[in-house]
């Protein structure tokens, strides 16, 4: 027997922040804070599982290839108004996707403490 799925919930959508109105966080990572991020043991199952609660707390997931940094990037907005970090938006560049949501998770997890107010602008590179 399938397992079964969850089903959906039919509440009203929550009021979404307008598209102009997102803040991108300059938020690139440390060379020390890339070292501390290769050494954390996080399986694919981990990341993944993380990017689901980000995306269930009314994060927007997206992931595109970045022609000018020869990347993929995943991008997270907070596009629910009633959301901590209402409006907010960071990302991250890899070659490897897996690479480019731990990352995400490591920024927003670690770096900012879930509070994007604690992100400041540092040196940078393509895995930032």
């Amino acid at each position: 027997m399938p397992a079964r799925k969850k089903s959906v919930s039919s509440k009203k959508a929550p009021a979404q922040i307008p598209f102009g109105e997102i803040t991108w966080v300059m938020n690139n990572l440390t060379k020390d804070q890339l070292s501390d991020m290769d050494a954390t043991d996080w399986s694919g199952d981990h990341i993944i599982a993380r990017i689901q609660v980000l995306a269930e707390g009314g994060w927007k997931i997206s992931v595109k290839w970045d022609y000018y940094s020869g990347a993929l990037q995943v991008s997270a907005i907070q596009v629910e108004k009633s959301r901590p970090n209402a409006g907010y938006a960071f990302s991250a560049r890899s070659d490897d996707i897996l690479d480019a949501m731990k990352i995400i998770v490591y920024k927003y997890d670690v770096v900012a403490a879930g509070n994007l107010n604690e992100f400041g602008v540092a040196e940078g590179n393509i895995r930032g």
